[in-house]
């Protein structure tokens, strides 16, 4: 059975739609991979995948160098950062 959870990307629309045709323009990007891609973001559009989640660690912009350095790292379990104002 499919379940269904909300979504909080804090991203826009028109960021995502951006993302989808950055991954169908890539032309070095195997057709399968394209297909994978464009289904996620459609499942994404609608609120059936909790990416929340996958944000593991949030910074303030003053933070941002603290925050590259531990993403580029790989340190303390981290999946995707956020940065808030």
């Amino acid at each position: 059975m499919r379940r269904h959870v909300g979504i909080n990307l804090g991203i826009s629309r028109r960021q995502r739609q951006r993302l989808r045709h950055s991954n169908i323009a890539n032309q070095s990007a195997v057709p399968l991979a394209q297909q994978r891609n464009e289904r996620l973001m459609e499942m994404v559009d609608m609120g059936r995948v909790d990416t929340a989640r996958l944000v593991t660690h949030r910074f303030s912009l003053d933070d941002i160098e603290r925050a590259y350095d531990l993403f580029a790292h790989q340190r303390d379990g981290v999946l995707k950062v956020a940065i808030t104002p």
